[in-house]
């Protein structure tokens, strides 16, 4: 798995429902409406493991911050993509610390296309999520993470203004909701790494620093 990959899953037992979310917008750029922000909660089966997912996204850049958990002792991790630039960077904010990579290193971005080329979509209607319609969509999907083969049914609502698919609920019972939707600008500071922050080449180095800085 890559630096990337490990830094969003790490010890971290994310839902299904959350994993189609991440490959399926991880190719993905702003919708027709150009900018918005938008808050999702995750929740695995049975109502535990939540975890808060924000989405900051313009036609060229895009920031995904993730709150950490009990399962994810390294704390929050944000991820900037800059179509602009061709990179994207993994920030570790507890530790003051980024990694960047060419985005044609992205192995994430490489799994979510062969996770799009390997669906099965049956259309299931309309429906309105925060007021907005959206396709109603029943997607079966497999995709290799690690040593393991994901194989998940979902139902996910797709509204034609976003990449990202605004609701999931996943056979197990995990779901993905959005909670909250603000369209407009977005402040350029958010794609951009602080100043204070060091640069570390891998996350193997990141992990074995043990310093903040």
């Amino acid at each position: 798995m890559s630096d990337r990959c490990s830094a969003m899953y790490g010890r971290r037992t994310l839902a299904p429902a959350a994993i189609f979310l991440m490959l399926a917008s991880a190719s993905g750029h702003a919708g027709d409406l150009g900018s918005y922000a938008l808050t999702q909660l995750s929740t695995g089966p049975g109502g535990g493991q939540k975890a808060e997912t924000k989405w900051f996204v313009t036609p060229e850049k895009s920031r995904t911050e993730m709150a950490p958990d009990a399962g994810n002792p390294g704390g929050a991790v944000v991820v900037i993509t800059r179509r602009d630039k061709g990179v994207y960077w993994t920030l570790f904010p507890a530790k003051n610390a980024y990694m960047e990579r060419s985005l044609e290193e992205s192995d994430l971005r490489k799994l979510g296309e062969r996770f799009k080329a390997d669906l099965k979509v049956e259309d299931l209607g309309r429906g309105k999520i925060l007021g907005r319609e959206c396709d109603k969509q029943k997607v079966r999907s497999q995709v290799r993470l690690g040593p393991r083969t994901v194989r998940n049914v979902q139902i996910v609502w797709n509204c034609a203004d976003f990449d990202i698919p605004l609701r999931v609920d996943g056979e197990d019972g995990s779901r993905v909701r959005t909670t909250k939707l603000e369209v407009g600008p977005q402040s350029d500071r958010l794609f951009e790494v602080p100043r204070s922050y060091r640069k570390v080449e891998s996350l193997m180095e990141f992990m074995g620093s043990g310093r903040g800085h």
